[in-house]
């Protein structure tokens, strides 16, 4: 596979902007009402632990592309919350991918 061409980095950059759009003016908009009331109920627990493991995952997917900035996420995502977790999005990707090829 060869590198990337700036036509592939275009066409990335306009669906990870849709994407945002699309997780902004949907879900969140959709869902306003579940992340406002006031108690912390099991509706409102899953609607942040989807949209908490959806942000995840894109830390995942940019960390090759924009590594601060997925550091950054996953920082304040997973290492926040779970000190065990490694410091880096790009470490725990390479443990992951290396421990499914040992499956």
């Amino acid at each position: 596979r060869g590198a990337p061409d700036a036509s592939g980095a275009r066409r990335a950059g306009g669906q990870s902007e849709s994407f945002w759009g699309d997780l902004s003016n949907w879900y969140v908009r959709r869902h306003r009402r579940r992340f406002w009331k006031g108690e912390l109920d099991d509706d409102k627990r899953a609607a942040y632990a989807t949209l908490h493991e959806v942000l995840v995952t894109v830390a995942q997917l940019l960390a090759p592309f924009v590594p601060h900035l997925a550091d950054a996420l996953w920082g304040n995502l997973v290492v926040a919350v779970d000190s065990a977790a490694s410091d880096s999005v790009l470490v725990s990707s390479q443990r992951s991918n290396a421990s499914a090829a040992q499956a």
